[in-house]
């Protein structure tokens, strides 16, 4: 398994446990903002890992992994256009 996967899995998660604690402290305003706001800087950060994936002059380019995500993204679309008929 590679680094990258790794980086990914490790942010998502991370990301998902600050929605979690979103939803737990919707009542305590300076909490539910600091897990806002972690969640959403999350968010940006893997979207730039998958932006540097899919730029040609990146480091980090890798084109079977940006095909990969578009794809997966696709199916998702699809799903959703699908349960909203």
């Amino acid at each position: 398994m590679g680094l990258m996967l790794l980086m990914c899995r490790e942010l998502l998660s991370e990301r998902g446990d600050a929605k979690k604690n979103i939803k737990i402290n919707q009542l305590i305003e300076t909490l539910r903002k600091h897990y806002e706001s972690l969640s959403n800087a999350l968010k940006v950060f893997a979207n730039s890992i998958y932006g540097e994936n899919g730029y040609i002059f990146s480091p980090l380019y890798k084109k079977e992994i940006s095909l990969s995500v578009i794809a997966f993204a696709r199916y998702c679309l699809r799903l959703v256009i699908e349960y909203a008929k």
